[in-house]
């Protein structure tokens, strides 16, 4: 969402077109015609000669057919003149089945590219930016689109789709209105042809409307601030109450951004010395992060892209992870090394690769971990992780996490790692999708879900041992209150916080980390 125009990524200049070829004035015509010829549509049609493509209407034809979930239409497609861009079309189209299917914008957008047939890296690149920028502000774009229509109810879904595209363009790209409006109509065009007028009209209007956006002083209005960097307004509200308006605007400002890449060496396979020379042989730009063991910035990370640097994945010496994960994976380890130690929420494995590899640093040796995760797929790819890093001491098991004393003694560990399943809003750079699927009562549910957890893995560790409890998220709900709600439950007396970890959300940092540290005294 960042609305700086040095990108590469169209802008005002001299010349009447933007950096995809999008020609002045709302009739005229994209260049993109020209790259449109034998390409294929995200029904894998290719397009015919002279520019024109087979259209598949990306989802409902006239209104009445409704796409199904591969994205095909139930009717047959129409051969109809379209030039809006391949970019916009497969960020249209990927958006769409974020929708649908409560997808994950970064998985969808390679497949629809790859179906698009060939494009150029710039708009490849310029299709990534679209949609992830599009999902991460649609309910700040339906608001602007709403207050542009005379029945926002009546707008078919797919063409509310295309509508996104352009307000992502007028509101945070600033792209010009020509561009904005031109290549919206064709947009829309392409997913209900029958529209094309009614977008012509609409997107007028929201071109002359968004100079008003966000419709209120951001320095005094919570819900105007909310617009801008959008987030839901009770999100805006509650992060306001929380840290601060200063502090709350520059972590919705920095959610927004793209988060720096990072990896962790694998001390199992490999060393610091030995990841870092191949890194700076092949331009990445590599710097070791202070303070956290193995953790290394990647600088340029188009390079890692090298068949060289895939290597050293494939061979489990290095993985990517962001600075705070692999903080709290570190600060889970006991002083000794555990003899029985049980990791509750262990997800895909990232953090078990992590301990044992910080368990060789700090040991010189692995331990003992029992990984529990509900999903038997996640069960089954921690198991496939384990062989590719080098694991050799890891037991899965997949149990509900707030029954665990069901299945094991109580006091049978010496320690407990507690990765809780949160709302997730410290990571929403990695997954815009976040913030407009959660709500205040998700919230509230997922702190009940989170004490249980503790309260029950708690109960597993034998005393003197330690409970680490930790989250991705910064809502006190979750983080401090579940915590403090613990310690006043009667078996909760029988620990003391003896240290707490909080990592904030930085621009070109890390991600958004919470974790404690829980003594069992008696």
């Amino acid at each position: 969402m960042n609305s700086n125009r040095g990108d590469g990524q169209g802008g005002r200049g001299g010349s009447p077109r933007d950096a995809h070829g999008d020609r002045g004035g709302y009739k005229g015509r994209s260049d993109s015609r020209e790259r449109s010829n034998g390409r294929k549509d995200a029904d894998g049609r290719r397009g015919g000669d002279g520019g024109r493509v087979y259209v598949g209407n990306g989802g409902r034809s006239g209104g009445n057919a409704r796409a199904s979930h591969s994205g095909r239409s139930s009717q047959a497609p129409r051969r109809l003149e379209n030039h809006a861009s391949p970019a916009r079309i497969a960020a249209c189209l990927s958006c769409r089945i974020v929708r649908e299917r409560d997808a994950f914008v970064s998985e969808v957008v390679p497949g629809v590219v790859s179906r698009m047939g060939p494009m150029k890296p710039e708009d490849v690149a310029f299709a990534t930016r679209l949609a992830r920028g599009v999902v991460a502000t649609s309910g700040a774009l339906d608001d602007f689109i709403n207050r542009n229509l005379y029945s926002p109810a009546d707008i078919q879904p797919n063409v509310r789709d295309a509508l996104r595209v352009s307000a992502y363009e007028l509101l945070y790209l600033k792209k010009d209105d020509y561009v904005a409006v031109d290549q919206g109509v064709e947009l829309v065009a392409y997913v209900e042809p029958k529209a094309r007028a009614l977008a012509n009209a609409v997107l007028r209007k929201m071109a002359r409307t968004a100079s008003r956006w966000p419709f209120g002083d951001v320095g005094t209005d919570v819900v105007a601030l909310s617009r801008k960097v959008a987030f839901p307004s009770w999100m805006a509200k509650r992060l306001v109450e929380e840290m601060g308006r200063e502090q709350a605007a520059a972590f919705m400002e920095a959610s927004n951004g793209d988060a720096p890449v990072h990896a962790a060496v694998n001390a199992i396979r490999a060393t610091d010395e030995e990841v870092l020379a191949v890194l700076q042989e092949q331009g990445a730009d590599p710097n070791l992060v202070e303070g956290i063991p193995g953790c290394i910035r990647i600088g340029t990370p188009k390079a890692i892209r090298s068949d060289v640097v895939t290597k050293l994945f494939e061979d489990g010496k290095v993985l990517i992870s962001d600075p705070s994960a692999q903080k709290v994976a570190s600060f889970a380890l006991p002083g000794e090394p555990p003899s029985a130690f049980i990791e509750v929420g262990s997800g895909r494995g990232t953090k078990t690769v992590l301990m044992q590899s910080n368990a060789m640093r700090k040991y010189g040796k692995q331990f003992p971990i029992v990984s529990v995760d509900d999903h038997p797929f996640k069960a089954k790819l921690l198991r496939n992780r384990a062989r590719e890093y080098g694991l050799t001491s890891v037991q899965t098991k997949v149990a509900d996490g707030r029954k665990l004393t069901s299945l094991y003694e109580k006091g049978s560990f010496d320690a407990v790692f507690v990765d809780a399943p949160c709302s997730g809003v410290g990571t929403l750079r990695r997954h815009p999708e976040i913030r407009w699927r959660l709500t205040e009562r998700d919230v509230a549910k997922m702190a009940d879900v989170q004490l249980d957890i503790l309260i029950d893995a708690a109960s597993l560790v034998k005393t003197g041992g330690q409970v680490v409890y930790s989250t991705c998220t910064v809502f006190r709900e979750e983080n401090e209150r579940v915590v403090e709600r613990f310690l006043k439950t009667k078996f909760g007396e029988r620990f003391e916080m003896t240290e707490m970890l909080k990592m904030s959300l930085e621009e070109d940092g890390p991600d958004a980390h919470f974790a404690v540290r829980l003594t069992k005294r008696f």
